[in-house]
C-alpha cells in the first residue's frame, strides 16, 4: 500500500534594503498535529480553512548548558562552570502556535503545482531583532488560527553578523529583509525523497 507523505521545506533569505543577498538557510519543515487534522477535515469539506499567513517570532532558541553532540553530557570549562550558549528548541507535533510570536504577514504568492503548495513573505527586520522561528497559519495570529507547520532557524541577528564579519562591510541603516519560502509536498514516499536534502546554510561569497 502507497504511503502518502506531507512534508515541508523553508526557506530563510537575508537582504539588504537594497536588494543585496546576504545568505540563505534551507530547513526540513514540521507538519503539526492539527495541521494535519485540518488538512482531512478541508478535504472532507468540514473546514473551509486556507492556509495563507506567515507568522515570525523571536522564541525558536533557548540560553541552557551546551551538551556535547555525540555523548549528550553537559559540557563544563576548566574550573567546572556551564558553558552556556543559544540552543534550537525542539518542536513536538502537538505545537499549536509559534514560542513568541513577533509579527505576521498574508501570503503573497501561492501555486499548486504537481502536489506543492508554496506560501512566501518578505519582512522587515531591525538589526537588532532575532527572528528565529516561522510557521503558517489558517488567519491573522489576533485570531488565534489553526498553524499548519512550523520550524525553527539560525536566528536573523546572527546570519546578519556572520555575513557582515566575513566580508568586513559596512552598511548604513536599521534593518534587513527576511524573506521566507515556504514549500509544502503532498505526495508518495519516496516519491519526493529527493527534495529533502539535510539541513544547508548558504553564505554568499564563502
Amino acid at each position: 500500500m502507497d504511503a502518502f507523505q506531507i512534508r515541508g521545506e523553508l526557506t530563510t533569505s537575508l537582504f539588504l534594503p537594497d536588494g543585496t543577498f546576504l545568505c540563505s538557510e534551507t530547513k526540513k519543515n514540521h507538519i503539526a498535529n492539527l495541521g494535519i487534522k485540518a488538512i482531512s477535515r478541508i478535504i472532507t469539506g468540514l473546514t473551509p480553512l486556507t492556509f495563507g499567513y506567515i507568522q515570525i517570532g523571536t522564541g525558536g532558541e533557548s540560553y541552557e548548558q551546551l551538551k556535547d553532540t555525540e555523548t549528550g553530557v553537559p559540557l563544563v570549562d576548566i574550573n567546572s562552570n556551564p558553558i552556556m550558549g543559544l540552543v534550537f528548541k525542539t518542536i513536538a507535533d502537538a505545537e499549536t502556535g509559534l514560542y513568541a510570536y513577533y509579527s505576521e504577514t498574508a501570503d503573497t504568492g501561492k501555486l499548486v503545482d504537481t502536489g506543492t503548495y508554496t506560501i512566501s513573505g518578505d519582512f522587515q527586520i531591525p538589526f537588532d531583532v532575532a527572528i528565529n522561528e516561522a510557521g503558517i497559519f489558517a488567519g491573522s495570529h489576533s485570531g488565534a488560527p489553526v498553524m499548519l507547520s512550523k520550524q525553527v532557524f539560525s536566528n536573523t541577528v546572527k546570519q546578519w553578523q556572520a555575513r557582515r564579519d566575513s566580508t568586513l562591510s559596512t552598511v548604513t541603516g536599521t534593518y534587513i529583509i527576511l524573506a521566507i519560502s515556504w514549500k509544502v509536498f503532498f505526495g508518495r514516499d519516496p516519491q519526493y525523497e529527493a527534495m529533502y536534502d539535510p539541513d544547508r546554510l548558504i553564505i554568499a561569497g564563502a
